[in-house]
């Protein structure tokens, strides 16, 4: 069953938006973790205490571009 689609807004609640941006970091690490499973090699140097320093747009740039290659190599794959 496939999620609604939801309107991109800022989040008020500061407890809320930390929560958030905590669970799409770890999103965004995992798909990097799996591109570099797939294609046995290194995607990120900064896997670790960078990406708290980012801000919202660039873990959305860097969302994007993760699912980008994430759907080229199982395409590749195919």
């Amino acid at each position: 069953m496939a999620r609604g689609k939801i309107t991109i807004r800022r989040i008020d609640d500061t407890t809320s938006r930390q929560v958030t941006f905590s669970k799409r970091r770890n999103g965004l690490l995992k798909k990097a973790k799996e591109i570099a499973i797939l294609c046995d090699a290194q995607v990120r140097q900064g896997m670790g205490n960078e990406l708290s320093n980012m801000g919202v747009e660039d873990l959305q740039r860097l969302e994007i571009r993760l699912e980008t290659n994430l759907r080229n190599i199982r395409l590749k794959k195919v």
